[in-house]
């Protein structure tokens, strides 16, 4: 381990959480940013009808709670540990800090925003042009390929999101 990472480490409050922990919710102040070192993370929006719709996993090694290198003040999801998990925090006021000190830091910040952003489009693109049926069988997690789960649901002859 070298000097800053050293540093950088003593700088962060350790969390070990159980699966099911809210590390934060959607709507709550940026107070933190967070580094997953084991277990996983789901991003989990409200929609208006008070359903929960996973939007991201994080897996270890990523950070994650970045809203204030985004200019975000608010978060816009809820991040709950999908099994039990280790998160470093660190106290949004040293963001500049680690920007400015440590190489490679917004680089790798970067990186990660593109990825996600990347996934997220992807996934849009894949529902917008499945065909309705294979949609609603994603929606259920079920395989596309089993006929027996393909015949269990109602066959939708036209899009819902038509107009």
């Amino acid at each position: 381990m070298t000097d800053t990472t050293g540093a950088a480490l003593n700088l962060s409050e350790v969390r070990r959480l159980r699966g099911g922990a809210i590390v934060f919710d959607e709507g709550q102040p940026v107070r933190q940013f967070h580094l997953l070192l084991s277990g996983s993370i789901r991003f989990v929006r409200l929609t208006a009808d008070g359903s929960q719709i996973i939007v991201l996993h994080i897996p270890p090694g990523e950070m994650f709670g970045i809203g204030t290198a985004l200019g975000q003040i608010t978060h816009q999801v809820t991040a709950i540990t999908a099994d039990d998990s280790v998160v470093l925090s660190w106290p949004n006021a040293l963001w500049p800090k680690f920007s400015g000190a440590y190489p490679g830091f917004v680089a790798e910040t970067l990186r990660i925003f593109g990825n996600r952003a990347d996934e997220m489009s992807d996934r849009v693109v894949e529902l917008s042009t499945k065909p309705v049926e294979q949609r609603g069988l994603h929606a259920f997690g079920l395989d596309t390929g089993a006929s027996r789960a393909r015949d269990r649901l109602p066959s939708m002859r036209t899009d819902p999101f038509d107009s």
